[in-house]
């Protein structure tokens, strides 16, 4: 039993050092994740993407309206589709549901 613990103080020096280089690494990480952002934005990266966003959502919304569909239901099935294969929902345009007799 002839072991001795650190104090109090210490313990306390410690965890604040802890802390302190925990949150220093946050705050780098948000910088970059800021810079990269800024730098997707000036290549024109995004806008492409973007684009097609747009596009997925306008054909996905003028097909439930064109065929009387209740968007919920447009929303599962395009879960289901993207889900089963195995495609991002982004990646999937819907230009018209029809019902399969």
């Amino acid at each position: 039993m002839g072991s001795q613990g650190i104090s109090i103080g210490t313990s306390l020096v410690y965890s604040a050092l802890g802390l302190s280089v925990v949150f220093s690494a946050l705050v780098a990480l948000a910088l970059v994740i800021i810079l990269f952002s800024k730098i997707v934005k000036k290549t024109g990266i995004e806008t492409a993407e973007a684009g097609a966003k747009t596009q997925g959502t306008a054909g996905g919304a003028a097909a439930a309206e064109g065929n009387g569909e209740d968007l919920s239901l447009l929303a599962a099935i395009i879960a289901a589709v993207t889900e089963d294969a195995r495609q991002h929902k982004e990646s999937v345009v819907v230009t018209s549901i029809r019902e399969i007799r």
